[in-house]
C-alpha cells in the first residue's frame, strides 16, 4: 500500500463510526451522496485526505469542493475558478493588411472576434490568391470593399477596414515579405494531444 493510503486509512479511521461506515460505500453513479455526507463533507469532516475514491463519501467531497468554487467566484465555472481554461477563454490573435487612421498597414497581432477572424482568415485567403494570381485584382477589389469592418479588441481600437486596393496590398505584402513578417489567424483553441493506438 502506497504511504498517501496508509495516511488516507489512518484518517477514515478517525471519522465517527456512523459517518465512517456510509462514506466507505460504493458511490453510485449518477445519483448524488445522501444530505448526511454532504452536510459532514460541508462541515469538513470528510476530505479527499480521509476518502478513497469510487465512494459516497469521496462523492460529498467532491460535490462540497465543486460547490464551494461556485460560490467563491460565481461568474466563472468550477474549473475557472481554479485557474483552468477552456475552450473559449484565449480569443484569437490575428495579423492582416487593414486601414488604420487612414494609412494601409499591416495590422499586427491584435485580438478579435472569433467570427471576425474567421473574416480575417477569409482575407488573407483571397490575398495568397492575389498574390499567386488565382484572384485577380479587380475580382479582389470587387470582393473586399464591400465588407464589414474588423472589430480590434486589444489593444481597444476599434473598427479597422480591410484594404481593398490590390496595388495596396502586393506592395504590404512584398514589404512585410522582404522583413520576415507574415499576416496570420491563430483562432486560440488549444487542442488535446493525440493519443497512439495500443
Amino acid at each position: 500500500m502506497a504511504p498517501a493510503d496508509d495516511r488516507r486509512l489512518a484518517a477514515n479511521r478517525l471519522l465517527p463510526r456512523g459517518l465512517r461506515s456510509t462514506a466507505n460505500r460504493r458511490a453510485r453513479p449518477r445519483k448524488p451522496p445522501s444530505a448526511n455526507l454532504l452536510a459532514a463533507a460541508e462541515r469538513g469532516e470528510l476530505t479527499r485526505g480521509n476518502t478513497r475514491a469510487g465512494t459516497a463519501g469521496r462523492q460529498a467531497a467532491d460535490r462540497a469542493e465543486y460547490q464551494r468554487r461556485l460560490a467563491a467566484r460565481p461568474e466563472l465555472g468550477a474549473r475557472q475558478a481554479v485557474g483552468q481554461r477552456i475552450v473559449g477563454d484565449v480569443m484569437p490573435t490575428v495579423s492582416f493588411y487593414g486601414v488604420l487612421h487612414g494609412d494601409p498597414v499591416l495590422v499586427e497581432r491584435v485580438t478579435v472576434s472569433r467570427r471576425d477572424a474567421s473574416r480575417v482568415g477569409r482575407y488573407l485567403s483571397l490575398v495568397a490568391g492575389l498574390l499567386d494570381g488565382r484572384v485577380t485584382p479587380a475580382a479582389f477589389r470587387r470582393r473586399v470593399r464591400t465588407w464589414r469592418p474588423v472589430n480590434v479588441i486589444d489593444p481597444a481600437w476599434g473598427p479597422v477596414s480591410f484594404v481593398s486596393d490590390p496595388a495596396i496590398v502586393v506592395a504590404l505584402a512584398v514589404g512585410a515579405q522582404a522583413q520576415g513578417v507574415e499576416s496570420w489567424v491563430d483562432s486560440g483553441r488549444r487542442r488535446s494531444p493525440r493519443r497512439g493506438r495500443k
